[in-house]
C-alpha cells in the first residue's frame, strides 16, 4: 500500500489566495510579501531581531527599497 505524501502550503491571512512566504513567530500569522507587516511594532518581541517581517516593513517605511531583495541586481 503506498501512502500518499501531502504537502501543506500556509496561505496569507490577508490573501487566502496567495501562498505564504513569511510568518510571524509571535502570533504565527502567515503573509504574502505585500502584506508584511509587524502586528504590533512598539510592543515588545522576542523574535524582532531575526524576523523578515520586521526588516521588510522597516525598509518600506524608510523607503530603503521596495520590499524584498529579488536577487535580479
Amino acid at each position: 500500500m503506498d501512502l500518499m505524501e501531502t504537502e501543506t502550503i500556509a496561505v496569507c491571512v490577508n490573501h487566502p489566495e496567495k501562498a505564504a512566504d513569511l510568518v510571524c513567530m509571535k502570533y504565527q500569522a502567515h503573509f504574502c510579501e505585500a502584506c508584511a507587516h509587524c502586528r504590533d511594532p512598539k510592543l515588545y518581541c522576542k523574535h524582532r531581531t531575526a524576523c523578515p517581517i520586521w526588516f521588510i516593513a522597516k525598509d518600506r517605511e524608510n523607503g530603503w527599497g521596495n520590499g524584498p531583495m529579488t536577487g535580479d541586481g
